[in-house]
């Protein structure tokens, strides 16, 4: 990736180690998009004077299978402490192909789109899953949104087969 910090500009130069290649930009605090590396450079909608350009990138995290291997599990429940994440930077669910984002309305409020919270502590977000001797928690960040996964909290229902 390739950091610039000073005066306001729209052409984002030193990029030629990605020429071709689809790139991701977050201006300001705010996700301004992808852009195709050309000429070694990406041109910018609107000036900025914080950017940070660089490749897509996916971080997951899976948990392990847990302690009641022969028990049917259920997560209820799922706390987090997060720091510096965009409020669309975390997914979770029982399995990647089903995730769910961070509420979009927090105390009753509607969270604005460019939000980026310094820290955040939810500990009951609702979790859509099932019983299954196998139940785990499954959690993605996808660049540009931010996102830092300081501490998770599975609250889970176990029955006998």
């Amino acid at each position: 990736f390739v950091y610039y910090s000073g005066a306001a500009i729209t052409l984002v130069a030193g990029l030629s180690h990605l020429e071709g290649r689809t790139v991701v930009c977050w201006a300001d605090g705010k996700d301004v998009g992808t852009y195709v590396v050309t000429g070694g450079s990406i041109t910018l909608a609107v000036a900025a004077t914080n950017i940070g350009v660089g490749l897509t990138y996916r971080a997951r995290y899976r948990s392990v299978k847990g302690k009641y291997l022969t028990k049917h599990k259920k997560i209820d429940r799922v706390g987090v402490l997060l720091l510096d994440t965009h409020y669309q930077g975390l997914k979770y669910g029982q399995s990647f192909d089903y995730l769910d984002p961070l509420p979009l309305v927090e105390d009753g409020l509607v969270t604005p789109i460019d939000t980026v919270w310094a820290d955040y502590d939810n500990d009951n977000l609702p979790f859509n899953g099932m019983f299954d001797t196998n139940a785990r928690l499954c959690l993605e960040a996808n660049a540009p949104k931010p996102c830092t996964v300081s501490a998770c909290i599975i609250t889970s229902t176990t029955h006998d087969k």
